[in-house]
């Protein structure tokens, strides 16, 4: 099991930020290396019901708002994956 599923029952709150692997910068989900479909799947699949809250660094506000609404709408469609996987299986 992953990471996220073993620990899905004693997490309470997520801060989801992205990265290139080797810095931990607070990039929009799905503009770094975090296979995040795999991530958010080991915790929902294995009971985690808490929030999902985005952590943006950016240069200023417009770049940090243009930034958040990518990284929401990216982990929106990776919810309606698993989603649409569920009903499937």
């Amino acid at each position: 099991a992953t990471l996220p599923a073993k620990l899905a029952g004693r997490i309470y709150g997520t801060h989801l930020k992205d990265n290139q692997g080797n810095e931990n910068l607070a990039l929009p989900p799905g503009d770094g290396t975090i296979p995040w479909e795999a991530v958010l799947e080991g915790l929902l699949l294995n009971g985690y019901q808490g929030s999902f809250d985005l952590e943006i660094a950016s240069a200023g506000p417009k770049e940090v708002k243009d930034a958040y609404f990518r990284g929401k709408s990216y982990i929106e469609k990776q919810l309606e994956h698993i989603e649409q996987r569920r009903h499937t299986l």
